[in-house]
């Protein structure tokens, strides 16, 4: 049509055949990289794969790996700190919270930070140890369900992949 500059790499591909070209780079990336790194050790795999998704062992965390290490060193420095003295005398500690943190955005902003589940930040919540955070997450760890449950959200996923049908067909 129009003469052009372009390099004939680039505007002589067709587009379908570009993508086809971008897929295999990429997968062909994807596989280069899973080969040339280790796999994952397999006390890290229990429920994160999905033929081990009923496991019952416990599963170590990839992230907490070295937090539990530094958790173990907060705590001994906690220790240290409530039964030392400075000078012979015991160290008092005495945290304050600002009142104004929050109000000071007004009322909008108030009821923005409400609305979004955010808290007033007048309060701190306590940090939980590697225990208290392992106790509550146990029972969100395991997938089962119940049979009533799994029936409903199935009889509904079909209710609304019928409608949507139905609405693409009518619509059409």
């Amino acid at each position: 049509l129009f003469p052009s500059n372009c390099p004939r790499l680039i505007c002589g591909v067709h587009y379908l055949y570009f993508a086809i070209i971008l897929f295999l780079a990429t997968a062909a990336i994807a596989v280069g990289v899973s080969l040339c790194t280790s796999p994952i050790p397999d006390k890290h795999l229990h429920r994160l794969v999905f033929s081990l998704r009923h496991s019952k062992e416990t599963r170590v965390n990839l992230d907490t790996e070295g937090e539990e290490e530094e958790e173990e060193a907060k705590r001994q420095q906690q220790q240290a700190e409530n039964a030392a003295t400075r000078n012979g005398r015991p160290e008092l500690v005495l945290e304050v919270d600002d009142p104004k943190t929050m109000t000071s955005c007004g009322r909008l902003c108030q009821g923005l930070a409400w609305f979004c589940g955010m808290n007033s930040g007048s309060r701190k919540e306590p940090e939980l140890n590697l225990e208290e955070k392992d106790k509550d997450l146990q029972p969100l760890a395991g997938i089962t369900e119940h049979t009533l449950w799994k029936q409903v959200v199935n009889i509904n996923a079909v209710i609304m992949m019928a409608l949507a049908i139905f609405m693409w067909a009518f619509y059409a």
